[in-house]
């Protein structure tokens, strides 16, 4: 797989992250779900694990484009050491060829998830990144494209 050519800056922030919030669009309105996350080493993908009976999993069915908050607002007291990352990307089912790997790198960072994954009603759950958006100092803002390094 080609890594995605973020600087080593934007790699290193979104290894850091567990968590994030993940938003989709529900018909009506935007529907925001905490999710458990984890990123293969190229970092082309955003992998999520979710039962397949959640509104968000079908709001994914229904519209795959998505977007992912990751932030350090819990853990930074100082205003100019805050960032937020939006993650912008295309949401879709693992497919067989691709579920075994994305769940081995998932569990790395979860293993405590291993009997959720395992359920049949558990989908792994790959988003495709696109751009990543990094807003720090509360104003100063940075946009980089997922394309494959050269």
């Amino acid at each position: 797989m080609n890594k995605c050519a973020f600087p080593e800056e934007i790699t290193r922030l979104l290894a850091r992250h567990r968590f994030g919030v993940l938003a989709t669009y529900g018909g009506e309105y935007p529907y925001t779900s905490l999710i458990s996350l984890a990123f293969p080493d190229d970092f082309r993908y955003l992998i999520f694990p979710t039962l397949r009976e959640t509104r968000k999993y079908e709001n994914l069915c229904h519209e795959k484009r998505v977007s992912v908050l990751l932030d350090n607002r819990s853990l930074e007291k100082s205003p100019e050491k805050l960032y937020a990352l939006t993650i912008l990307g295309s949401a879709s089912e693992t497919d067989q060829a691709m579920h075994a790997v994305f769940k081995e790198y998932f569990l790395q960072r979860h293993s405590h998830l291993a009997e959720f994954l395992a359920l049949p009603q558990t989908a792994l759950i790959q988003i495709i990144l696109k751009k990543v958006i990094l807003v720090e100092e509360l104003q100063k803002i940075r946009e980089f494209d997922c394309s494959p390094a050269e």
